[in-house]
């Protein structure tokens, strides 16, 4: 990443300091910065023997989760607009289930 930051700044040079090209290769150093400090903390913390911290498993209940089942609201249809009626209706079929 350092490379790539200095080829960034090269291309800033050549076409007469681009400011766009200069704020790519700062990106570029802080990213290093950033993952030299993160390796760093990564290989205190392992030194250190602090433990990794892990999820827990979910606590077992005696009881099931009931299943709740959204029912669309009806109560939005009027008289007013008879295409609106007629949507209104097909989505109540499609949430009823079919009979052969």
């Amino acid at each position: 990443m350092v490379w790539l930051g200095h080829w960034q700044l090269t291309v800033s040079e050549h076409k007469g300091f681009s400011l766009q090209n200069f704020g790519y290769a700062l990106q570029w150093w802080a990213f290093s910065i950033a993952a030299v400090w993160m390796w760093a903390r990564i290989v205190r913390d392992r030194a250190h023997g602090e433990p990794v911290t892990r999820a827990q498993p979910p606590a077992e209940h005696d009881e099931p989760v009931a299943y709740r089942r959204y029912v669309m609201p009806t109560a939005v249809e009027t008289g007013d607009d008879p295409e609106l009626v007629r949507y209104n209706a097909y989505l109540r079929s499609l949430g009823r289930p079919e009979h052969d």
